[in-house]
């Protein structure tokens, strides 16, 4: 019964933290640049609102007793905390490495397309061949982002370890993440090996994974908070984190 009772208490607390979020960005004064979608504080706001989105979701999940899936969406919020900091700490350069990341995406997916010997048109051929050479133009030096790298020596160190966590135990195919959908089954007598596609989840996880959620997005409200220099809702930000670490205590 304790347990269920400490999942009924961090779902509704959890709910109060979206609105807290949007009541942020409502009042967070946006400057319009001359980057416009790409201004770091533009860039900002949307991680945040990101963030909202894929906590409502989490929280979707918990409820229906998706665990795996509610916690691949923590590590979400998580990951968009890191990407907050490290906007609020490099600014424009951090866009920067954002674009350059994009542009190597398109490099790939690029070659991919045509060395795996599909019969593309000769037209989709060519336009992908002249995007190729815009991009190795223009940023020949472009590499992937390294998510982790992020958070090394930062203020945000100690999220790392819940991150990895996650990707072990839940958003990647590991040995770990793949045993849940593995248990025995007793037949005529026997026991043997059988596979769940809807594996045993318990209350105690479930509450780990909303704390979790709710740690990023408390995290992300901190950081979007302070990197557009405080809101009035922003003050509500510290009694939130407080009620969250005495709900972590019981």
């Amino acid at each position: 019964m304790a347990e269920a009772t400490t999942l009924a208490a961090w779902l509704d607390f959890a709910e109060k933290l979206p609105p807290l979020a949007l009541s942020i960005l409502g009042e967070a004064q946006i400057p319009k640049t001359r980057w416009g979608a790409f201004d770091p504080k533009v860039m900002a706001a949307a991680l945040l609102i990101r963030t909202v989105s894929n906590f409502r979701g989490a929280l979707a999940l918990a409820r229906a007793r998706r665990v795996i899936e509610a916690r691949v969406l923590t590590r979400c919020c998580i990951e968009n905390t890191f990407y907050l900091a490290e906007l609020n700490a490099n600014g424009h350069a951090f866009v920067k490495e954002m674009y350059e990341d994009l542009r190597k995406s398109h490099t790939t997916l690029s070659e991919l397309a045509l060395s795996d010997g599909s019969t593309l048109d000769v037209a989709v051929k060519d336009r992908l061949k002249a995007q190729l050479r815009e991009i190795n133009r223009g940023a020949p030096q472009a590499k992937f982002l390294n998510i982790t790298g992020l958070v090394h020596g930062g203020l945000l160190a100690k999220s790392e370890g819940f991150y990895r966590l996650l990707s072990q135990d839940a958003a990647h195919p590991t040995l770990k993440s793949l045993n849940r959908y593995v248990r025995l089954v007793s037949e005529v007598g026997e026991r043997e090996l059988g596979l769940d596609p809807d594996p045993v989840v318990n209350d105690s996880e479930l509450s780990q994974t909303v704390n979790w959620a709710c740690m990023g997005l408390i995290g992300a409200c901190v950081v979007f908070n302070e990197g557009i220099g405080g809101t009035p809702a922003g003050q509500a930000l510290l009694p939130i984190a407080d009620q969250w670490q005495a709900l972590g205590q019981t």
